[in-house]
């Protein structure tokens, strides 16, 4: 039995978009449609937060992982002994190499216009049921865009054509107008924050209070992150003709412990060099590198959350304020959930606050919105009491507070290109100089105050 036994897509109706089979037996599709589509409600049953909720026993020995992208459901029937990643792995670098062809949005319409195209691009992802070749441009070198005839009458060589040398990644014949390199770096955060005082009932209230203040406020010792932690990665965009010869080097105030490249990274000079990437880019955007770092700078935006305050000691504080920094000029998106027991909670009473729009939804969650750009340097305070049900003899507080926002201009590690150049250009052509660009992005993947 073959790893992969084949590859289908269906609509979220569940008409077929694509068949293609890879084992002489595989699962028939219409046997495996119900398995994502409830038949009631005629609604994918896709829509699971962690990868184990995509992946249905068929048999004993069989398991089907299904993926859901835009309007179209991916089924890919295997073997049980299979590594759970693999399939998914596998859906996600097909879908990749689709938007290649067919550009974004991915549509039914357009892979059933060009099913043949899509044929030839599961001949050469898959060998014998395995992934073999994944990476778009050497496909796009292999299957033209217009089919088999396309394929026929693109198989001998062109007069003319100068010999470049033959990358995996990278189609030799890539020729752009406008010759431009970019490189992004996006790292994700991940905090848990203890809050700087809980007071309990039958203690002496704080009289210390961030309410109206219109100074900036640091973290204290009490609220020191417990967790923080960086997920990073370095997105390269090349559209560069020819076969280039990258250098990029990165500064970082953490030594990466695990970082992982991609294939086309001379992984020697990086041994020998830390911080120094060199490689031949794929054409177009790709990921180039992904790393970890522990117990990074907890960012731009902090928050801390005060309970037990007030004459009865029944009312709760949540802050945040915002650092300054040289090289962001402000913060997009930030919101807070003020998180509480929804069964229990049903407004907030002699509520103050400094900035913002809040509104408690119906499931006891605080909305805290600060629409459009938020400046640096800067601070707001939300003050009150939680009113309960009648039945609710306890003093209730807000559990933990829940931080979004995106900064562009500055990564929570500090990492930084010190360095971008094009060492080789075979085929750029001469007096040609590229527009190059950097960019850094913070976005939250966890922010807990609790």
């Amino acid at each position: 039995m073959t790893a992969i036994e084949a590859v289908y897509v269906i609509d979220i109706n569940g008409h077929t978009i694509v068949d293609y089979r890879v084992s002489s037996s595989p699962p028939k599709l219409q046997s495996l449609i119900p398995l994502v589509i409830d038949p009631e409600l005629n609604s994918p049953m896709t829509v699971g937060t962690s990868a184990k909720s995509n992946i249905e026993e068929i048999s004993s020995s069989r398991l089907l992982f299904h993926q859901k992208h835009g309007n179209m459901i991916f089924l890919v029937p295997t073997s049980s002994n299979v590594s759970s990643l693999m399939p998914f792995e596998f859906i996600n670098r097909f879908v990749e190499v689709l938007e290649v062809y067919f550009s974004t949005p991915l549509l039914p319409m357009k892979l059933e216009n060009g099913l043949e195209t899509v044929t030839l691009i599961l001949n050469e992802m898959l060998d014998d049921g395995y992934p073999y070749e994944t990476e778009p441009d050497p496909i796009r070198d292999l299957v033209p865009h217009g089919g088999l005839f396309s394929r026929l009458l693109s198989s001998g060589p062109k007069p003319g054509q100068s010999k470049l040398p033959t990358v995996p990644w990278r189609r030799a014949t890539v020729r752009h107008t406008n010759n431009e390199l970019f490189v992004d770096i996006v790292e994700t955060l991940y905090v848990i924050v203890a809050p700087s005082r809980r007071v309990t009932r039958g203690a002496i209230p704080s009289s210390s209070s961030a309410f109206y203040s219109t100074s900036s406020h640091r973290i204290d010792s009490g609220s020191k992150p417990l967790l923080c932690r960086v997920e990073g990665t370095v997105f390269i965009t090349s559209h560069l003709s020819g076969i280039p010869d990258i250098q990029l080097t990165i500064d970082t105030k953490q030594k990466l412990e695990f970082p992982s490249f991609h294939q086309c990274v001379d992984l020697k000079k990086w041994e020998n060099n830390p911080g120094m990437l060199s490689f031949i880019p794929p054409d177009g955007k790709s990921l180039l590198a992904s790393y970890t770092l522990e117990n990074t700078d907890p960012g731009l935006v902090q928050a801390d959350l005060r309970t037990g305050l007030g004459p009865n000691k029944d009312e709760f504080e949540a802050r945040v304020w915002t650092m300054v920094s040289r090289d962001v000029k402000h913060i997009e998106g930030l919101s807070i959930n003020v998180v509480c027991d929804g069964s229990t909670v049903r407004s907030v009473k002699n509520m103050r606050v400094t900035g913002g729009d809040f509104h408690l939804n119906d499931s006891g969650t605080g909305e805290w919105h600060f629409p459009g750009k938020t400046p640096l340097g800067w601070n707001a305070t939300l003050r009150g009491t939680l009113q309960c049900d009648d039945d609710v003899e306890q003093i209730e507080f807000p559990r933990n507070l829940s931080l979004t926002y995106t900064v562009t201009g500055q990564v929570p590690s500090g990492t930084k290109v010190s360095s971008l150049k094009i060492v080789g250009s075979r085929g750029l052509g001469e007096g040609v100089k590229p527009y190059k660009g950097v960019r850094y992005t913070t976005r939250i993947g966890e922010y807990i105050v609790r």
